[in-house]
């Protein structure tokens, strides 16, 4: 079985644990890191294979959470938690296939945390507020350093983000 066999039987495997609205339970019920994971997982695998019902379910999952004004269902800044942030990396290539304000504005939120995020004295981000000087895992410091480095418009940075996160 090739590459693309694997990632699509993942996948499949994915959404057949949905429930009879089309939604996967992990997924919907908070914004958080497994979910968006999973649905970065999910929108790759519709980019190889060019097959739309993969970025529909993304899309659908992530519109239980994006709000109009671009606020996020179950995300709190205040929470400073570096898991919430990875389910934001979905909200670029969304943005880029919608062109809904929607998911600029709630991948600029996410920016905000960042900019106010507790850190230790050497720079290093707290991997949340309620573990105080503990610091975030490895696989966060690309991507934080793109969220720092993002500016408007929302689209410019998107080939830089795609690098990062590939890497």
């Amino acid at each position: 079985m090739n590459k693309q066999n694997w990632s699509v039987a993942m996948a499949e495997t994915i959404m057949s644990g949905s429930d009879s609205e089309g939604y996967h339970p992990e997924i919907k019920e908070r914004w958080a890191y497994v979910p968006g994971m999973m649905l970065l997982a999910l929108l790759r695998v519709g980019e190889v294979t060019k097959d739309d019902k993969y970025d529909n379910y993304v899309k659908k999952h992530m519109d239980l959470f994006i709000e109009s004004d671009g606020s996020i269902r179950t995300y709190e800044l205040e929470e400073y938690n570096l898991d919430q942030i990875n389910e934001g990396k979905v909200l670029f290539p969304l943005f880029k296939q919608t062109g809904e304000e929607r998911f600029a504005k709630a991948a600029h939120l996410l920016a905000d945390q960042l900019k106010g995020h507790p850190r230790t004295s050497e720079g290093g981000f707290w991997h949340k507020k309620i573990y105080p000087f503990k610091c975030g895992w490895m696989d966060y410091i690309c991507p934080l350093h793109f969220w720092l480095s993002m500016r408007k418009p929302l689209i410019s940075p998107i080939c830089l983000m795609k690098s990062l996160i590939r890497s």
